[in-house]
């Protein structure tokens, strides 16, 4: 993952739990995402991504196929395992 991370949480709290990162880009711009865990499906999904404050909805791939030439899947999932073991957090499974 080419993007730096320079604030994340995590809401565990819910039924299915929803992180909020903000990254920063390799170009200098900020990329902030909040996706979840879906546990019926195993995977995690977008809600909201911001790239220099403009709203994008939930998409994600134009960014992660172009600068981190992974899938949006991949991404998130890496994303996710990061903030799962900053915060001490394991998924159930």
């Amino acid at each position: 993952m080419l993007a730096q991370i320079k604030e994340m949480s995590l809401d565990k709290n819910r039924r299915n739990p929803h992180y909020r990162v903000l990254l920063q880009c390799p170009d200098g711009s900020e990329l902030f995402i909040h996706f979840n865990y879906t546990y019926r499906s195993k995977t995690y999904w977008s809600r909201d991504v911001y790239y220099n404050n403009v709203h994008k909805k939930s998409q994600l791939a134009w960014y992660t196929q172009s600068v981190e030439e992974m899938t949006a899947q991949q991404f998130l999932e890496e994303l996710g395992t990061k903030v799962n073991e900053h915060f001490n957090f394991t998924l159930r499974r």
